[in-house]
C-alpha cells in the first residue's frame, strides 16, 4: 500500500538532496543491447529503446499470408516458407443411412480424414461413402477405421446409403479427425 507524504516532507527531502540522490540511481537505458544486459530493477527505458522496440513490435516478426488457395497461413520476417494456419478437427456423427450425410467445408489447408465406423444399425445393407468435393474416396461396411488423403480436396461428405424398405431405421454412428 502506498503512504502519502505531505508537501513539507517532500520539500525537506528535495531541500536535503535525498529527491536528487534517489534520481541519480536510476539510469536511463538508451539501447536495446543495455535493455537486454540490464539487472536493475530501478533503471529505465529510455525513448530510443523503446522507439526501437515498438518499431520491432509494429513491423513484426510475424507476416499474415493469404495462399492462391485462399487458406490463411504466417511466415517468419525475410522468410519465404509459408506456414499453414492448421487445426486439428475432430468430431463424431449419427447419420441415418437412407440417404442422409455429413459435410465439412472449407478443408484445403488440410491433408488427412480418419474416419472411425463405431456401430451400423442395420435393416438392409448399409454403406457409408466418404467423398471429397464430389469424388468418392472410398466405402465403409462395417466397424472399421480407414484413412483418406484429402489435400486435394476442400470438402468432404459422409453419406450414409442403405438397400432396402425399412432403410430409414438403418444409422451409422462413428467419429472423425481432420489433421
Amino acid at each position: 500500500m502506498a503512504r502519502m507524504i505531505s508537501a513539507n516532507k517532500l520539500n525537506r527531502f528535495w531541500k536535503n538532496g535525498v529527491v536528487a540522490k534517489m534520481v541519480a540511481k536510476v539510469r536511463v537505458l538508451k539501447t536495446m543491447e543495455e535493455i537486454a544486459a540490464n539487472t536493475d530493477e530501478e533503471n529505465i527505458a529510455g525513448a530510443s529503446a523503446v522507439a526501437e522496440l515498438n518499431n520491432k513490435l509494429a513491423q513484426g516478426r510475424v507476416e499474415l499470408v493469404v495462399n492462391n488457395d485462399n487458406s490463411l497461413g504466417y511466415k517468419l520476417d525475410g522468410a519465404d516458407a509459408v506456414h499453414p494456419f492448421t487445426k486439428m478437427l475432430t468430431g463424431t456423427f449419427h447419420i441415418n443411412s437412407a440417404g442422409s450425410y455429413f459435410s465439412i467445408n472449407g478443408l484445403k489447408a488440410y491433408k488427412k480424414l480418419s474416419v472411425s465406423a463405431n456401430s451400423f444399425t442395420q435393416v438392409g445393407v448399409t454403406n457409408l461413402e466418404i467423398y471429397g468435393d464430389g469424388t468418392m474416396l472410398g466405402n465403409i461396411n462395417t466397424v472399421t477405421n480407414r484413412t483418406y488423403d484429402i489435400s486435394k480436396y476442400s470438402s468432404i461428405k459422409l453419406l450414409g446409403k442403405t438397400t432396402g424398405s425399412d432403410a430409414y431405421r438403418s444409422f451409422v454412428t462413428g467419429s472423425y479427425t481432420i489433421d
